[in-house]
């Protein structure tokens, strides 16, 4: 291919991955992590689901930030921590904030306890506006969950003396789905009474909505 129109068609497809990229953000909103727009691009089928796309995604947004098409600040990195103590100036200002963060427990009178469990980080940005809405747990599983993770949970789970129901959402391909039968086995091993459902993604959502496989 000639060097002008393989620089053409290079131009070409960034504009359309950048073009995706401001859609996903309409639609989800800032701050979003560089897995979570990678993954909707994949959907998109605007990149590639391979590590090259996964690059790809990366130098469309650092582009983007340094050219000012999005502020750096709608790009979220859950891999970094700060940790400080809260701390107030006064005590009125305690009790102010205290007064402000207060709320109920919407599920302390319900008969049943209900978690979401998550494969990966990059669907917890997705999910959490909602659990939070509804005030219920959301737990990042990163994979398999370690043997310790299922058990300090199914330990949790035991302690609440309820019926606890678990939704499940992870990939569909061998890694996730036997991720998610790891993470129901392990915590029924270890005596937690759940009822473990996996909502997404299943086969039939695969066929209706026409994902990529």
């Amino acid at each position: 291919m000639p060097p002008n129109k393989k620089y053409k068609k290079q131009r070409r497809n960034s504009m359309e991955i950048q073009r995706a990229i401001l859609q996903i953000f309409s639609e989800l909103e800032p701050r979003l992590t560089v897995r979570q727009i990678y993954y909707a691009l994949t959907v998109r089928g605007a990149v590639p689901k391979t590590e090259a796309g996964y690059r790809q995604t990366i130098y469309q947004l650092k582009v983007m930030r340094e050219t000012g098409i999005i502020p750096y600040d709608w790009i979220a990195d859950n891999t970094r921590w700060y940790l400080k103590p809260t701390s107030d100036p006064s005590l009125e200002s305690a009790l102010d904030r205290w007064q402000e963060s207060y709320r109920r427990d919407l599920w302390a009178s319900q008969e049943h306890y209900v978690e979401i469990w998550v494969e990966k980080d990059a669907l917890a940005g997705v999910i959490s506006p909602i659990t939070r809405e509804f005030d219920v747990p959301l737990y990042i599983a990163r994979g398999y969950g370690s043997m310790t993770v299922l058990f300090d949970a199914a330990e949790f789970l035991k302690n609440i003396g309820k019926p606890a129901f678990i939704y499940h959402f992870g990939d569909y391909d061998p890694s996730g789905v036997d991720a998610a039968n790891k993470v129901r086995d392990g915590l029924l091993k270890h005596g937690a009474d759940i009822t473990f459902t996996r909502m997404a993604i299943t086969l039939y959502q695969i066929d209706e909505y026409n994902l990529p496989v």
